[in-house]
């Protein structure tokens, strides 16, 4: 179970932090800049470790999920209620601290990512084996 959790992590960090890094700071980034996104001065080093500590939770609560691992439906059942968790706490809380960010544009391009990455992930992890 502790290798497929590691390889779970690393499922979800890699694919995340190069989505994140384009999406958010090459793509998007005049419009993240407008929206005052990460104060000015993001720093990915952060972000990567934020990002290890939710694919360690993600895939441990996925090890550990009462579900057919290497079914692909069930992978992308699980993962998308993580992913409307994490959606909650990210974009709507976002909006609600920052006036910037209360518009249709940052609530589609957020919400898209979010669908992008934990879309990737859902696939990803139907191939890891448990």
């Amino acid at each position: 179970m502790i290798s497929s959790i590691i390889f779970g992590t690393l499922a979800y960090v890699i694919p995340t932090f190069i989505l994140a890094y384009f999406w958010h700071l090459k793509l998007f980034k005049k419009q993240y800049e407008v929206w005052d996104y990460a104060g000015g001065d993001p720093s990915p080093p952060l972000g990567l470790a934020s990002m290890v500590v939710q694919g360690i939770i993600i895939s441990g609560l996925y090890a550990w999920a009462p579900i057919d691992h290497t079914s692909l439906k069930e992978a992308f059942l699980f993962i998308g209620a993580l992913a409307l968790f994490h959606w909650s706490i990210h974009v709507i809380a976002a909006m609600a601290k920052n006036p910037k960010l209360r518009n249709v544009s940052y609530f589609i391009v957020e919400t898209f990512y979010l669908f992008l990455q934990f879309g990737i992930y859902a696939l990803l992890m139907s191939l890891v084996v448990y």
